[in-house]
C-alpha cells in the first residue's frame, strides 16, 4: 500500500506542469495547503495552476510557464515552482 502511494506520488510530480492538475475545491480548505495559514477575508485562497493544491499568497508568489497551458505564465505554489526550476524547464519571471 505505502509503496502505491509513493509510486502514485512520484507520477504526479514527474508530470508537474505537463498536464492539467485535478483542482482541490475551495469549499473543503481552511488553511493553507502549504504553510498552515487560516484563510479569512484578508487571506485569501489562491490554485496552485501546477499541482492544484490551495494555497495562501505568500507561498504562491511565483509564476513558471507551464506545458499543458502551452507554455503561459500560470501563478504555482513554491513547492511546485522550486521544483520545476530545479528541472530547468524554461527561463524563470517571478512576480
Amino acid at each position: 500500500m505505502f509503496l502505491c502511494v509513493l509510486q502514485t506520488r512520484d507520477r504526479l510530480w514527474l508530470s508537474l506542469g505537463e498536464k492539467a492538475p485535478t483542482l482541490v475545491p475551495v469549499s473543503q480548505v481552511m488553511m493553507c495547503m502549504n504553510c498552515t495559514a487560516d484563510f479569512s477575508l484578508t487571506v485569501r485562497r489562491h490554485h496552485c495552476h501546477s499541482c492544484g493544491r490551495i494555497v495562501c499568497r505568500s507561498c504562491s508568489r511565483n509564476r513558471y510557464p507551464l506545458k499543458y497551458m502551452k507554455d503561459r505564465m500560470a501563478k504555482v505554489c513554491d513547492h511546485c515552482y522550486n521544483e520545476l526550476k530545479k528541472r530547468g524547464n524554461k527561463k524563470i519571471s517571478v512576480g
